[in-house]
Formats: structure tokens, sequence, C-alpha cells
């Protein structure tokens, strides 16, 4: 369930190295390549950072509302989910991170115990060669999962101050112990068609989510370059570390 970490990684990526000029007192600003420092800097900060801070611009993550993702397997699928809410944010857990010293590249890891999506949907075309349409509520909820994002970053010149831009490789891996999926309203209603494709998406949860991930990823890093570009822009490259 990529798409609900988008802003929740935007939070990381901007204050584990001192991502404000003036750090609210919940962060720990920390030197260049001090893993342990960030480390431990992002995860007190988290529970403070997911309630939402008003005086930082910051919006409280509990729930993560979204407006819409639109996912796209091949030229004969496709999926939109509006109005979404995502609960369970509050189970996420930073257990590493990586300032690599050979080039300007960083790395994160998270934990997640539990995450909900809720909202409604429309859907088209074949899912794992089976056929499938609908329109209606969704309820697509993971378990036990791990979420690795790594990026790279370019530095520039600006008015005599370095700034960076966040450059197009970056990635993004996942993998889920467990996956709950319920479409509502599937074929029309059809009630005998929609249980049994319910079903079928339970029992082959790691492949559907094979086969909607890279969309998904995709639709997730974009979010995250083009918010992180404002910041990226508006501090300069020193500002994000301590002495």
């Amino acid at each position: 369930m990529d798409m609900t970490m988008d802003v929740l990684f935007l939070v990381l990526l901007v204050i584990f190295e001192g991502g404000y000029t003036t750090l609210p007192p919940y962060i720990k600003p920390c030197k260049m390549y001090d893993d342990a420092c960030s480390l431990k800097s992002g995860q007190d900060a988290i529970p403070t950072l997911l309630k939402g801070d008003e005086k930082y611009h910051l919006p409280s993550l509990m729930p993560l509302k979204l407006p819409k993702i639109e996912v796209e397997s091949g030229p004969n699928f496709k999926l939109t989910m509006t109005d979404i809410i995502v609960n369970g944010l509050d189970t996420m857990e930073l257990v590493d991170y990586t300032h690599h010293r050979d080039e300007l590249a960083f790395t994160m890891h998270l934990k997640s115990k539990r995450l909900e999506v809720l909202g409604n949907y429309e859907i088209n075309g074949k899912l794992l060669m089976m056929p499938i349409e609908g329109s209606g509520p969704i309820n697509v909820t993971v378990e036990n999962s791990d979420f690795v994002y790594t990026f790279h970053i370019e530095l520039y010149d600006r008015d005599g101050e370095t700034y960076f831009n966040i450059l197009p490789n970056d990635e993004l891996t996942s993998s889920s112990e467990h996956a709950y999926f319920h479409m509502e309203n599937l074929f029309n209603g059809n009630k005998e068609l929609a249980d049994n494709m319910n079903k079928f998406l339970n029992e082959n949860s790691k492949e559907v989510f094979a086969e909607l991930g890279s969309s998904i990823r995709s639709t997730m890093r974009k979010a995250i370059r083009d918010v992180a570009t404002i910041f990226s822009k508006t501090f300069p490259y020193k500002d994000y570390f301590a002495e």
C-alpha cells in the first residue's frame, strides 16, 4: 500500500538532518553522516509529526487523507480511488536510515504493523488475467509491511548558496506479510461474482500487489519529488545539517 506513504516520507526527508532553519523543539539536528543521530531524531519526532504542527504547516496524518489515486497496469486495466482515508500511520516505525558516504544518496527503511485504506473505487479491465469491473466503497488493509526508499540528489549554485534537487532515479520497494481486500458493488452488485472476486483477490494478494505495485510506486515517487522540491529550493543545502 505504497501510496499511503508519500506525505510521511516527505516529512521524514525534510526533517532528519535539519530541514528547517529553526527546527521545532522535538527535532534534534544532526551532523552530516551521523546516521545514528538521524535515526534517533526521526524516531523521536514521528509521534509528534503524525499529529501535525500548525506552526510549521505540517498537516495531521491521523488519519491521512488523499483526494485521488489512479493506477494503471498495462493497456487493459485501470483503478481509480477517491476520497481516501488511511488509518494506521501511528504504527509506523523508522528502523534504519543511511546517508551514503560515496555519493549524494539517502535510504530510509520503515516498518508498519497495520495500514488500512478506505475510500471509493472505480475499476475496469483484467487483473491477473481475470475480468473485473465495478464501483463503490473499498477497503484495503496490509499488515507487517516494510518500506525502503532510496533517493539521490544533485547540488547547484543559486545567489551565492548551494541548493539541491532530487534526481528522478529514486527507488521505492515494499513488501507485506498479509493483505486484505474488499470491494463492494463489483460487477454491478452481482453478489456471487463479487464474492468470488474478493475471495480471489485475497487468495492472491501478493500477486495482486506485484501487478499493481509499479504504477503505485511511480505515483508515490512523483508526489514526493513534486512537494519536496518546494523545500529543496527554499533552504540552502548547508541548512540541512548541524555544525
